[in-house]
């Protein structure tokens, strides 16, 4: 009964099961015995890390570009680390076409990392950066600098100290390399520059005043030298950019306007068609305002933080110089050579604009600083291996510092009275001092830097300040001799045209010192080179009939013609011209038969200026 049960349900369940139709495709004809051995495959593919890589650009470790950028968005920092140390190598091996294809890509991988919490990281990036721009052109950064110059404001303004610290390495990068893109970018960078040591007073659009970072690892005064030392460094590029080309003559650089004349004087060597409106700088009056109106208050602070309270004198002539540490005399460095910038960058605005910027200068912040610096001035300073990594050459007699003291108050104070003529006397006293320091050391006649600060200060107080410190009875006669006699010792065949003009205005005429500069001036024709400014001068002052340079000039006829054309005029090219116009000296100068018969033999021994000479002796 049971067994009969089992087979009913096993019947059922194969009933119930679904039936496969047959198909009635004959895959065999009948009567053969044919089987179908074709068959199908799919291609073997190999991963993208298996490839040969012998046509690609290779890191030391077998990694291409596209794989190093990828792994700089990892999470490891080492491995990140590694990978900026790879593309690295990869762009300062491979040629600059390499790194011109793919600076795009480079750039949006690598830039970012400069925001990066590791300093480790951070500081490669910057070396990854530095080496982009060591190797490429600024031509080729330019289209890419925005980005550049997006990270560096995120950089300083970053809510991580260590990240504002390491933008100052970003900006040192910059500045190294494309310092004319951060000028012409500055008026952006500046204003979250500044937020590195300062921050914006209430209610106020541009006046600051200083901040601390008490979590930073560097102390107040190393902080504040780090940012100063890059704002001033900011601010001489900024100057550089915009300096006005100064050209010694009317032959150099002569512009010819063309909205005014079809016509070119074709007597001029070389000369520039331009529209009048070419030669005009980047700077704009709102931005240059605003640099000033926010540093001069600063820098008031930051002068009054550091400045020396008990006053430590030391006696150098009749000079007392005040002893300041080396931390306090890279401040004042910075201080000075920063307001130096301000004042001459308003100079070139007011001049090209007609604005009236330099009455920013005469605010009470800034005599306020200009005093507080001068009660303390002249300054010497003490030698500190601690302070030689701020990268300033550290004098010990601060001769720099003082120079740029003495430039900013002989620019500011034209008309003295009361206290200020102490200062002046101060200032007179130390350029007095100067002269027999640098007539015993060339090496600081030798200093470009140091000898153009020089001679620019005398030439503003012998030029418009002469007339009212002469009123305020400065001892102005004695310094006028004590330069004269610092010229004659110390200048060569480039001297100095400006000042050897001013020189001759002072001076009494047919005065022992007038004489002595009348030959110095005849000795520079017997030189390799003069400028044509002094070259001009001279002609101007035979005309007005000075005799010490009429007979000074006769007396040296015959060397002054055999060194004529050996002799260099900076500033003109073609020989005939120099040779004519060092000739036409002699026609408003009184001849002698013996003078005239030495011009008439040079004339037959060159025959094509036969004709001036016998114009000037004919004359």
């Amino acid at each position: 009964m049971g067994k009969n049960h089992r087979h009913k349900k096993f019947l059922k369940s194969e009933k119930a099961k679904t039936k496969l139709k047959n198909s009635k495709t004959k895959f065999l004809p009948k009567g053969q015995n044919i089987t179908d051995v074709s068959f199908k495959i799919k291609p073997i593919v190999l991963t993208e890390q298996l490839r040969t890589k012998d046509d690609e650009v290779l890191s030391s470790r077998k990694l291409n570009l596209k794989e190093i950028l990828n792994r700089l968005t990892h999470h490891n920092i080492n491995i990140k680390h590694d990978n900026c140390q790879q593309l690295k190598e990869l762009i300062l091996r491979e040629n600059g076409e390499f790194l011109k294809q793919n600076l795009a890509s480079i750039l949006k991988r690598v830039c970012p990392l400069v925001l990066d919490i590791e300093s480790k990281v951070r500081s490669e990036a910057i070396k990854v950066i530095r080496a982009i721009l060591q190797s490429s052109s600024s031509v080729n950064v330019t289209s890419f600098f925005d980005i550049l110059s997006s990270f560096l404001r995120c950089a300083m303004t970053h809510i991580e100290l260590n990240i504002q610290e390491d933008s100052l390495n970003y900006l040192d990068a910059l500045l190294d390399y494309v310092p004319e893109l951060i000028a012409k970018d500055s008026h952006k960078i500046l204003l979250n520059f500044f937020t590195l040591i300062s921050k914006l007073k209430n209610d106020s659009k541009h006046a600051r005043t200083l901040s601390e970072n008490l979590k930073s690892r560097y102390t107040g005064i190393k902080w504040r030298i780090k940012v100063l030392l890059r704002l001033k460094k900011i601010f001489g590029t900024i100057y550089e950019s915009n300096k006005p080309k100064t050209n010694s003559n009317d032959f150099v650089g002569k512009t010819i306007d063309v909205t005014k004349t079809r016509f070119a004087p074709i007597y001029y060597d070389k000369f520039d068609c331009a529209k009048s409106d070419t030669a005009k700088t980047n700077l704009e009056i709102e931005n240059v305002e605003m640099y000033i109106d926010t540093l001069l208050s600063l820098l008031q602070e930051i002068w009054l933080e550091v400045a020396p309270s008990n006053i430590t004198t030391v006696i150098s002539g009749k000079l007392d110089n005040t002893i300041i540490k080396s931390d306090v005399a890279c401040i004042l460095h910075c201080l000075l050579n920063i307001f130096c910038f301000l004042f001459k960058l308003a100079e070139i605005v007011d001049s090209e604009n007609g604005a009236r910027l330099y009455m920013k200068f005469k605010n009470e912040a800034c005599y306020t600083l200009l005093n507080n610096i001068l009660s303390s001035f002249p300054f010497s300073g003490v030698s500190e291996k601690k302070f030689e990594d701020f990268g300033i050459n550290n004098n010990v007699r601060c001769i720099e510092e003082n120079l740029l003291v003495c430039y900013l108050f002989s620019s500011q104070y034209k008309n003295i009275r009361g206290k200020v003529i102490i200062y002046a006397e101060k200032v007179l006293h130390y350029l007095t001092h100067i002269f027999a320091l640098f007539t015993r050391n060339k090496e600081y006649v030798r200093n470009e830097h140091i000898n153009s600060m020089f001679l620019s200060t005398l030439k503003i107080i012998l030029g418009k300040n002469l007339t009212c410190w002469k009123q305020a009875k400065l001892e102005m006669e004695l310094f006028i001799e004590s330069t004269v006699d610092y010229y004659l010792r110390n200048m060569n065949h480039n001297a100095e045209s400006d000042l050897l003009i001013l020189l001759y205005d002072v001076l009494d005429r047919e005065s022992e010192k007038q004489v002595m500069l009348a030959e110095k001036s005849c000795d520079l024709l017997l030189g390799e080179k003069i400028e044509y400014k002094i070259l001009d001068f001279l002609l101007s002052m035979v005309k007005k009939g000075v005799e010490t340079l009429q007979n000074c000039l006769i007396s040296k006829l015959n060397v002054i013609l055999r060194n004529i054309k050996a002799v260099q005029v900076i500033g003109i090219d073609m020989e005939y011209v120099k040779v004519v116009r060092i000739l036409c000296l002699y026609y408003y100068v009184p001849l002698t038969s013996q003078s005239v018969a030495i011009l008439q033999h040079f004339g037959v021994e060159n025959v094509e200026y036969e004709s001036v000479i016998d114009s000037i002796v004919s004359k």
